[in-house]
């Protein structure tokens, strides 16, 4: 894939997009094996570091995928961690050695510093984002079918005929279902719709506390009801 970097140094100076994190890190040099002091920046998954704080373009920016974030016990200077893109333990001994995959490693001054960042940039990835979407769709889905299951019994309880429900009556155009035409089938079988972590975040915090205050009113309904 082709980076633009003018397009990269566009970014983390942008106001559209937040920064997640940001900060002084300590970054082991490549060639000059000491550690130099960075100022670090975190948007999305870019993971941005400069020389100085104000330094108007970035010294280098790593692309948060395909990448393991781990804790570099060699290290006994500082509290330290890596940014590792070891090769995949299905690709074969000649790609390997024909792939040079680099491991980033960076220092903090603190256990909770070190734990912040690694944390932070854990959660950076498309493949994060992708599991915590797939993880909502599903929990929407059970909340669907509970909700289904009680409508169907509140009939039952008062004589009247259940209500078939048709479940694609409800999905309008504004629906972020993640079977949709839209979504993208990775190879572990999860799906993951197009549109913005913003948007979907929003779409189901609304179905969830729609949900919560439901059953808030059903038991202080209930609660007065026995009183």
């Amino acid at each position: 894939m082709k980076i633009n970097e003018r397009t990269l140094v566009q970014a983390v100076h942008s106001r559209q997009t937040p920064i997640d994190r940001c900060g002084w890190l300590y970054k082991r040099g490549e060639v000059n094996k000491s550690f130099q002091k960075r100022w670090c920046v975190l948007k999305g998954n870019l993971f941005y570091y400069f020389e100085k704080k104000t330094s108007s373009e970035p010294i280098g920016v790593i692309i948060l995928e395909g990448c393991r974030i781990e804790v570099a016990e060699h290290e006994t200077e500082m509290f330290a961690f890596n940014i590792d893109f070891g090769c995949d333990q299905q690709m074969s001994a000649q790609s390997q050695s024909s792939t040079q995959l680099r491991t980033y490693v960076f220092g903090t001054d603190s256990q909770q510093d070190m734990e912040s960042w690694m944390k932070a940039l854990s959660c950076a990835s498309y493949d994060y984002l992708k599991m915590i979407v797939t993880e909502l769709q599903t929990k929407l889905d059970d909340i669907n079918q509970l909700k289904a299951k009680r409508q169907s019994r509140d009939c039952a309880s008062s004589g009247q005929p259940a209500v078939r429900v048709n479940p694609f009556d409800n999905e309008g155009p504004d629906l972020l279902d993640l079977r949709s035409a839209q979504s993208s089938q990775s190879d572990t079988g999860m799906q993951f719709t197009r549109r913005a972590f913003a948007e979907i975040h929003e779409f189901y915090g609304l179905k969830f506390r729609d949900y919560i205050q439901q059953n808030k009113d059903k038991h202080k309904d209930e609660s007065m009801t026995k009183h």
